[in-house]
Order: C-alpha cells, then sequence, then structure tokens
C-alpha cells in the first residue's frame, strides 16, 4: 500500500500527491503527479493556490470543461 513521505500528502483519503513531483504550474493553480490508491493509478492533482472568489470561478470552468468532454467521450463511444 502506498504511504506519504515527508513531500507527499494524502488528499480526500484516496490520493496520494507528490509536492516534489510538479507536473505544472499556473495563475490559478498547481499541478502535481499522484496516485488514486483505490485503482492504483497514476494521475494528475490539480490543487488551487488560493480559496478566493476568482479562483472558485477558475474551479468551476474546469469542472464545466471536463464534463463536456466527459459528456463527448461518452457519446463517441455509443
Amino acid at each position: 500500500m502506498p504511504h506519504t513521505s515527508p513531500k507527499s500528502e494524502l488528499l480526500l483519503g484516496r490520493y496520494v500527491v507528490s509536492r516534489s513531483q510538479v507536473l505544472g504550474r499556473g495563475g490559478f493553480s498547481s499541478v502535481f503527479k499522484g496516485l488514486d490508491k483505490e485503482r492504483n493509478v497514476n494521475v494528475a492533482v490539480k490543487v488551487y493556490n488560493s480559496d478566493d472568489a476568482l479562483s472558485l470561478s477558475e474551479f468551476k470552468k474546469a469542472v464545466t470543461t471536463l464534463k463536456a468532454i466527459s459528456a463527448q467521450s461518452r457519446t463517441l463511444a455509443n
């Protein structure tokens, strides 16, 4: 079972995030390499830099985009 090291942390009881393995950084967030412990697969984990109104707005835009991609993927699979 994966464990957390001093440079990693467990988020939502499921994702082991390695803060030393940065995949990307932007104005509102950083993306880190992580591990989904439930599925035992590598994932990218986006962590927002703050919890202000602008960051929340960017988060909502990202969720909307991901929902659209997911819906399109289901349509293409059928």
